[in-house]
């Protein structure tokens, strides 16, 4: 299987990419020891790796099905759930690799949800079809944006839990 990514997706990931090695900079200041930080920044990378698997291999066996469905990433029920279970990660265990994770694909989520906010329809499409299957949503810019304000202060949340969980 060949995977060929256009230039936004190369640019989505290149952000991605500097958002979660941004948050390993945060670490290396807090935790001061190589190999923790080098632990964050595996997981942060396998974090990006899962987000992007989900897109590049997992569209593509449900467009080779014929099925119609959503990515699992991008669904509101993949959502509240990894909110709950990021939760947990954060304030209750001490693997580095873990959080990184978390964040790697926290990251996918910031980059992707803030890259749609001045489409509302492809927003829908992208994060709500689920919902927008059974009734017909529409989203204004605005809400948009509150969604997208809403969950990158929940990710400073996590940030901020774990930071001083570390200190």
């Amino acid at each position: 299987m060949q995977i060929n990514l256009t230039k936004s997706q190369l640019q989505t990931i290149a952000q991605q990419v500097i958002v979660t090695a941004s948050v390993v900079m945060i670490g290396g200041l807090v935790l001061q020891n190589i190999l923790s930080v080098v632990w964050l920044l595996l997981g942060g990378l396998v974090g990006v790796v899962l987000w992007w698997l989900d897109e590049l291999v997992g569209l593509a066996y449900y467009r080779r099905n014929e099925q119609d469905t959503e990515l699992i990433t991008r669904s509101p029920l993949f959502a509240m759930v990894f909110a709950v279970v990021a939760l947990f990660v954060v304030t209750s265990t001490d693997q580095h690799i873990g959080f990184g994770v978390i964040w790697g694909l926290s990251a996918g989520m910031l980059v992707e949800v803030w890259s749609l906010v001045t489409r509302p329809e492809m927003f829908v499409n992208r994060f709500l079809s689920m919902i927008s299957r059974d009734t017909k949503l529409v989203l204004t810019q605005i809400q948009t944006t509150q969604i997208a304000v809403g969950f990158t202060a929940f990710e400073l949340v996590l940030l901020c839990l774990w930071v001083l969980r570390l200190t």
